[in-house]
């Protein structure tokens, strides 16, 4: 999926989704397995660069590329 051909709305709404799935990929049952533990956390790195570049292509869209910390924000 080519993000820098998507308009401000389809963006946004792939943002709330990203956002939904990372919310309850974050959700790790007590007796959940330690493979399954350990496929939780890689789908939650992934969703998360998934979030980021989107707020890029948001930001970018709407010329505010220098506004939105994605990165490391401490040190």
């Amino acid at each position: 999926m080519n993000i820098g051909m998507k308009t401000i709305g389809e963006l946004v709404d792939q943002l709330i989704t990203t956002n939904l799935k990372l919310y309850f990929a974050q959700e790790i049952p007590d007796n959940a397995a330690d493979e399954e533990v350990a496929e939780l956390y890689r789908k939650c790195q992934t969703l998360n660069v998934r979030r980021n570049d989107l707020i890029r292509a948001i930001d970018k869209l709407m010329s505010m590329d220098s506004h939105s910390p994605t990165g490391k924000t401490y040190k």
